[in-house]
């Protein structure tokens, strides 16, 4: 697919368009980066950063159902208000600290567009 978009956007004459496909879900990159839902829901300290070197937690982009997830971990979780909060404390200059590989892939795109 992206190699599809890739060449409409060279046929066009555009061939400076990043192309990015994001995941799924967007949990996914909050389930990257415990420690932000941590500091969000303010939730005791290693709660559940601790966590985050668990298996399922290091590729949280191949989770079949990432929300249910973040809510099994988080049980007051609603996905819009829950976003807003978590989003705050994503880490976006370290991007060794968010396990998903999607969420870096985002962010090094941002960053290209904007310098």
């Amino acid at each position: 697919m992206k190699n599809n978009l890739k060449n409409l956007s060279n046929k066009s004459g555009r061939s400076d368009t990043l192309i990015g496909i994001v995941c799924h879900e967007l949990e996914s990159w909050f389930l990257g980066d415990l420690a932000a839902v941590e500091k969000a829901f303010e939730l005791k300290t290693g709660k559940l950063s601790k966590k985050q070197n668990n298996k399922k937690y290091t590729n949280p982009d191949q989770l079949n159902s990432a929300k249910q997830e973040l809510k099994k971990l988080v049980h007051s979780y609603q996905p819009i208000s829950g976003s807003r909060k978590i989003g705050e404390y994503l880490e976006v200059k370290n991007l060794d600290k968010n396990k998903s590989y999607s969420f870096k892939m985002f962010i090094k795109g941002l960053q290209k567009i904007i310098d």
